[in-house]
């Protein structure tokens, strides 16, 4: 049987610290597209946007709790890719989560 194909669309926003642009994501909707407490992912940066896909050996894991998954990506490259205060969308689709700006 078919699971049923789930999109799951927020926005949020940029703030940039001394390490670099930040990007915080947590709760329910990460557990709902695999991103569960230790999961292990990869994340790929691109001119525009920010990637991140579920791989059993990703050099990331998810952290906080079981009933609060969180994903912190915090680096320069964030910085550089959005300003401080930009709002940012993100997309779960399945294990692949797409960051990008909006305008």
């Amino acid at each position: 049987m078919n699971q049923p194909l789930i999109v799951t669309t927020k926005k949020l926003m940029c703030r940039h610290t001394k390490r670099g642009g930040r990007v915080w994501l947590e709760g329910k909707a990460l557990d709902k597209h695999g991103y569960i407490n230790q999961a292990s992912y990869d994340v790929v940066y691109t001119a525009t946007t920010i990637e991140l896909t579920l791989n059993s050996a990703g050099a990331r894991k998810v952290a906080g709790t079981v009933a609060r998954p969180i994903i912190d990506l915090h680096s320069k490259g964030i910085a550089t890719m959005f300003s401080d205060g930009s709002k940012v969308s993100i997309t779960m689709l399945g294990g692949v989560i797409t960051i990008e700006g909006i305008e």
